[in-house]
C-alpha cells in the first residue's frame, strides 16, 4: 500500500513527520466528516431499564451522523517475501523477537477450531510448548507465546510468536524457538497434550461468557457480523471433538517456516 493509505505500514520517522504534521484543524475537519452513530452496534449488560437506555442512546447520538456513510476498508492477505530483520536499539535492556506469517482463514471455516488447538499447544499459554521450552526448561526469556489475530471478514488471520530477553541470549532463544517449532511440525503433539488442551481452551471460553465483560462484547460483535452465540457454541463442539490428526494437519499447513517474517531488536553485540 502506499502511504496515506490506512492499511499502509509506516516507519518511525514516517509516524513522527505525520504527528508533527497533524493541525487541530485537521482533527477537527476528519472528526466532522468520519465520526457519527449512523452505523455502530451497542450492547449492554447487567442490571439496567432497557427503555432508558435505549432513551438515553436516542437523546446522546440519534441525530449525529458523519459527513459521508460509513465504509468498511478491506484487508485482504498480500503476499509477503520472508525475512530476517534486525534493529539495533543501543542501551535498551531487554531484547524483543517478532515471528509472523500469513494465515488465509477467517473464523468461521473449518480448519478454524483445530488451528486455534495447534497455536494453543504451541505457545498460546505458560503449559505450551514455546513457555515449558524457553521460559522455564532454560530461562532464557520473560515472556514467549503466540498467537493468531483472527479476522471475521478478510481471509486475513495473521499468526505471530514473540520473546522478550535479554540481548546476549538472542542466538539461544532463536535456536529454541526454532527447534521447537521444528519438533512441533515433525513430531506432531501428543493425545496427553490435546486432551489438556482441550480442557484448558473451553474453560477459557466458557470463563469469558460468564463474565460481563466478555459477554457485551461478543453482542456487539455478533450485531456487527449477524451473528449468535450459536456459532460459539458450534466451535465448543468443534474443539471438543478434535483428533489429534486435525490439530497437527492444520499446524503442518500454516504454520510454515519457510514463509516467516522475523524481526530482532535489542541491543546486540557483533
Amino acid at each position: 500500500y502506499r502511504r496515506g493509505d490506512v492499511r499502509y505500514a509506516r516507519t518511525f520517522d514516517e509516524i513522527i513527520e505525520d504527528v508533527n504534521r497533524v493541525s487541530i484543524e485537521n482533527v477537527r475537519a476528519f472528526h466532522q466528516r468520519f465520526y457519527g452513530a449512523a452505523k455502530g452496534e451497542f450492547a449492554a449488560v447487567g442490571d439496567m431499564d432497557a427503555e432508558q437506555v435505549r432513551a438515553a442512546l436516542q437523546a446522546g447520538f440519534g441525530s449525529w451522523n458523519a459527513g459521508v456513510p460509513f465504509t468498511r476498508v478491506p484487508n485482504p492477505l498480500l503476499p509477503v517475501k520472508p525475512e530476517r530483520l534486525t534493529l539495533i536499539t543501543p542501551d535498551k535492556q531487554n531484547a524483543t523477537m517478532l515471528t509472523r506469517v500469513g494465515v488465509a482463514l477467517v473464523d468461521t471455516d473449518a480448519d478454524y477450531p483445530a488451528l486455534v488447538m495447534a497455536n494453543q499447544l504451541l505457545g498460546g499459554d505458560s503449559s505450551s510448548r514455546l513457555w515449558m521450552r524457553i521460559r522455564e526448561a532454560e530461562g532464557l526469556s520473560y515472556g514467549v507465546g503466540s498467537g493468531i489475530d483472527w479476522s471475521s471478514i478478510d481471509r486475513n488471520s495473521p499468526w505471530q510468536a514473540s520473546a522478550i530477553f535479554a540481548p546476549q541470549n538472542r542466538a539461544r532463544v532463536e535456536a529454541a524457538f526454532q527447534e521447537e517449532v521444528a519438533r512441533a511440525l515433525r513430531d506432531g503433539f501428543t493425545a496427553t497434550e490435546l486432551s489438556e488442551g482441550q480442557s484448558s481452551l473451553l474453560s477459557l471460553r466458557r470463563l469469558s461468557r460468564a463474565q460481563d465483560a466478555g459477554v457485551v462484547q461478543a453482542l456487539a460483535n455478533n450485531l456487527y457480523l449477524g451473528r449468535t452465540f450459536a456459532v460459539s457454541a458450534r466451535v465448543d463442539a468443534a474443539i471438543a471433538a478434535l483428533t489429534l490428526g486435525e490439530v497437527n494437519a492444520a499446524l503442518r499447513k500454516y504454520i510454515t517456516p519457510d514463509n516467516f517474517v522475523s524481526a530482532y531488536a535489542g541491543d546486540f553485540k557483533p
